[in-house]
């Protein structure tokens, strides 16, 4: 999956983290990462529901890696952005959680919260 999504399995909970450098900002490469996370999720008919959410105390996410914008790789993989945006056929939730709430947290996240 890459260094940059680390997965955790408890009992029917599949916990996924972003896992990056400088706000967990998501690019191309970690968008495949983390789409291939989702589809092995959605096969797994023993998982039940996954956890989403960012390493590190200071922010959730930054959203999409705009430093990444001009290498000219705009393969999201399967589900698009994140592996969620264009996913319609996922049947089971996935759940974006931030362990501390603080606006920052907030402010950062939302983006992707709102897949």
């Amino acid at each position: 999956m890459g260094d940059a999504v680390r997965t955790q399995r408890n009992g029917a909970v599949l916990e996924i983290t972003i896992d990056r450098p400088k706000a967990n900002a998501i690019d191309a490469a970690t968008s495949r990462a983390l789409a291939a996370t989702i589809t092995a999720f959605q096969n797994d008919d023993s998982l039940r529901v996954a956890i989403l959410t960012g390493s590190g105390e200071r922010i959730f996410s930054a959203g999409w890696d705009l430093s990444s914008a001009g290498d000219g790789d705009s393969d999201w993989g399967e589900g698009g952005w994140c592996g969620l945006c264009e996913r319609h056929d996922l049947d089971k939730p996935v759940i974006s959680f931030m362990p501390e709430i603080d606006r920052s947290r907030i402010q950062s996240g939302v983006e992707t919260i709102t897949l």
